[in-house]
């Protein structure tokens, strides 16, 4: 028989049956077929419809607004006073504090002051490092917890220490 796949007899210990291939017939075929034309026919009608009646009045499209060359120097020149203005604030406040350092360590012109030997000069002292960030969670502060400190092995030269 053309088309069936031939049945294999399986032992009887299993249970798997090999069914025949499912084939179409003809006439379904035709049906999905007749289908499909008639999906593509309604596409088709609707897209020339669509085409022939009158399309809405499209938006007006504006030309691109441009800044004419004395805007664009009206706003150059603002920020440029802008900028003075806050450099100038900023020269204001370092002088004002100059100012205050230099009467701060001005010694005074009336009184005598015995000179002292100069100790050596130190270094400034450092700035400290920024801590490491804390852990977060059980397992990190696991880790990261101080571990009991057990004393250090004895030697064979150590009995003096013992008790």
């Amino acid at each position: 028989m053309l088309g069936q796949r031939p049945q294999v007899a399986a032992p009887e210990a299993s249970a798997v049956v090999v069914r025949p291939k499912r084939r179409m017939s003809a006439a379904g075929r035709r049906r999905i077929a007749k289908a499909q034309r008639r999906r593509w026919a309604a596409l088709r009608s609707a897209a020339e419809q669509a085409s022939k009646a009158p399309a809405a009045p499209a938006k007006a499209v504006r030309p691109k607004r441009k800044l004419s060359a004395a805007s664009r120097k009206a706003m150059a020149d603002a920020s440029r006073k802008r900028w003075a203005a806050v450099r100038a604030a900023a020269a204001e406040a370092g002088n004002a504090a100059a100012k205050k350092v230099a009467k701060k360590t001005a010694p005074p012109a009336a009184k005598k002051v015995q000179v002292k030997k100069a100790a050596p000069a130190q270094p400034a002292p450092r700035k400290a490092a920024k801590a490491a960030p804390k852990p977060v969670g059980k397992k990190a502060a696991k880790r990261t917890a101080a571990k009991p400190s057990a004393p250090p092995p004895a030697t064979q030269g150590d009995t003096a220490a013992a008790p």
